[in-house]
């Protein structure tokens, strides 16, 4: 199988990293998918995403912001208990998504990386399959290995493209090392939808940390309304905020919820 860059694909990465990097890669629009599954039908090209691959997916130099993290993916990478390959060559037997193209919130599993508020996002917005479907726009697995994705930017629509390469852990019995697969272990939509993520903020070491209404936001473009368990102080107050709760559900809303993460002992 080929895997040299398209002719046409767009190489925003160039020779090093800025703070306006990340917005030009997305500026510079994503890969023409159709023009790339017909590629890989006619010679079996398979897509390369060199703006978003190798290091430069995990952090950038000069713009760390998790350094023991970054620190511990060098050494496992250096020591070869972390790679990088394919997952679908790596996990043949896995999919997209589930029977008949389910995507059910039991599906999502946070991993190595602390992307707990856009893990728990997805995992609010899968009660809603058909807001899935118009977030990810790869209806199936491919050989060519390229997947669009619609996020919220900002308020905007933006339609991005990744590869199929992943981070995996433990080269004799890999398991992927960001988001894992569901607990069947059969289906990886939610690692896909957390990779897109991390190639909008930046890399996954950018994507460290945040709160579950940044991740709705960027999967619906819908507006958010936060409530604060500090902020009641009596009964009356946890029963107004239930209320408001209830209400949400009857009305079809999306409710998630997150912790301050403060640590496991508290």
């Amino acid at each position: 199988m080929r895997s040299e860059p398209h002719p046409k694909v767009k190489d925003s990465h160039g020779n090093g990293f800025t703070c306006s990097s990340t917005v030009n890669r997305l500026k510079n629009g994503p890969a023409n998918i159709p023009e790339i599954m017909e590629w890989n039908t006619e010679n079996g090209y398979e897509y390369l995403d060199r703006s978003f691959a190798g290091q430069s997916m995990l952090y950038q130099a000069g713009f760390v912001g998790d350094a023991w993290s970054v620190n511990s993916w060098k050494e496992d990478l250096a020591d070869d208990w972390l790679f990088f390959g394919r997952w679908t060559e790596v996990l043949p037997d896995v999919e997209v998504y589930g029977p008949g193209g389910s995507t059910l919130m039991e599906d999502v599993r946070q991993g190595g990386a602390g992307t707990c508020y856009i893990m728990s996002a997805i995992s609010t917005v899968a009660e809603y399959p058909s807001i899935l479907q118009e977030t990810m726009l790869t209806e199936e697995k491919n050989a060519a290995g390229v997947y669009g994705f619609q996020f919220y930017i900002r308020g905007k629509p933006w339609v991005l493209t990744i590869d199929d390469t992943m981070l995996f852990s433990n080269p004799s019995n890999p398991n992927l090392y960001f988001s894992f697969l569901n607990n069947g272990g059969t289906v990886i939509w939610p690692a896909l939808l957390e990779k897109a993520f991390a190639k909008i903020k930046g890399s996954y070491d950018q994507a460290n940390g945040g709160f579950i209404e940044t991740g709705i936001r960027s999967l619906t473009g819908a507006p958010v309304f936060t409530y604060y368990a500090d902020d009641i102080v009596d009964d009356a107050g946890a029963n107004e905020l239930w209320d408001i709760f209830a209400a949400g559900e009857a009305q079809g809303y999306l409710l998630g919820a997150g912790t301050a993460g403060a640590g496991d002992d508290s």
